[in-house]
């Protein structure tokens, strides 16, 4: 999981920056009306930036990944010839192999979900489609077609998705 945050980096390398840059500070004489000034300012610049922690924690994006396989052995829809339902029906596809990933992590909000085959054993024609049919925070769902002249045997696929973390 990578966490990222571009104003993040920005605040923290001007700081950095800043506090490197900045002249050496002379020692005044104060009294105990301008410390406790000082004090205040300094106590008032901790709130502002425990503030913008938060803000910066709620706004993180969040990437996970992984792999899952479709294997067709048990699914006679996806394998079998004779389940092609076209000569009946008219469908031009033979089965669906529907499944469930689950993050590792929840999202605040729906994330973007890109899906990719990475693998396929497959005879003769190659028609199919991989797609994700629904998305939530917890995971997404997705859907495996394939035409009715494509016989899957294996197949895996790859997913990124990216969004809001949940905090």
């Amino acid at each position: 999981m990578i966490m990222f945050n571009c104003n993040l980096l920005r605040s923290v390398t001007i700081a950095v920056l800043g506090v490197a840059l900045a002249p050496p500070v002379e020692a005044e004489a104060v009294d105990s009306q301008g410390l406790a000034q000082l004090l205040q300012k300094l106590e008032n610049r901790i709130e502002e930036l425990d503030q913008e922690i938060e803000t910066i924690k709620r706004t993180a994006i969040i990437v996970q990944s992984g792999t899952f396989a479709m294997v067709a052995r048990n699914t006679r829809g996806l394998r079998d010839a004779s389940a092609c339902p076209a000569a009946e029906t008219g469908d031009a596809y033979r089965g669906t192999l529907n499944g469930r990933i689950n993050f590792s992590q929840e999202f605040s909000e729906n994330p973007e979900v890109v899906l990719a085959l990475r693998e396929a054993s497959i005879s003769p024609v190659t028609r199919l489609n991989l797609a994700v049919t629904t998305v939530d925070e917890k995971g997404f769902n997705y859907s495996f077609t394939t035409h009715c002249t494509t016989i899957i045997y294996d197949a895996d696929a790859v997913w990124v998705a990216h969004g809001r973390t949940s905090q």
